[in-house]
């Protein structure tokens, strides 16, 4: 079984089930290319609650698997996988800071990867914005500013 980790394609693979139709899902491009980053991840069955070590690629926000479960593609890219030190791209995949300012205090050097994640990990803890339930924005002909209502439950 694979580990879960960072790695990296070592040569071109030819896709067995590639299909020039879906272009933007990298599952069915029709090689992957040497030196794509691939995650493998460790997952749980909802059937069974066995564990699996799926593959991720990552990239414009959405993130697309290959699972064991597809031996036809999941052991040719399990062949050609080497593994390798996380990059700054699977720092941010891994860590799942997505905003381009922290990419760019990392990459200029202001902070480094412990900073950055103890930072973010601070902030998810601490936002209550991401756990309240969202709210939405109202603009009344009567008010002269926009007010904050949360929605309020239906009544009977």
């Amino acid at each position: 079984m694979l580990e879960p980790g960072n790695y990296r394609l070592s040569r071109d693979v030819l896709n067995p089930t590639g299909d020039r139709r879906k272009y933007t899902d990298w599952r069915y491009l029709q090689y992957w290319r040497a030196g794509m980053d691939i995650v493998a991840e460790d997952a749980r069955s909802s059937s069974d609650g066995g564990t699996y070590t799926k593959l991720s690629v990552y990239g414009h926000g959405v993130q697309e698997s290959i699972y064991p479960t597809d031996t036809e593609r999941y052991d040719i890219l399990v062949a050609a996988l080497v593994p390798v030190p996380e990059t700054d791209h699977l720092f941010f995949v891994n860590t799942g800071v997505n905003e381009f300012f922290a990419r760019w205090l990392l990459e200029s050097g202001r902070l480094d990867r412990s900073m950055l994640k103890q930072l973010w990990t601070e902030y998810k803890q601490d936002d209550p914005r991401i756990l309240a339930p969202r709210s939405r924005l109202s603009f009344s002909p009567f008010m002269t500013e926009l007010t904050d209502q949360t929605p309020s439950p239906l009544s009977v």
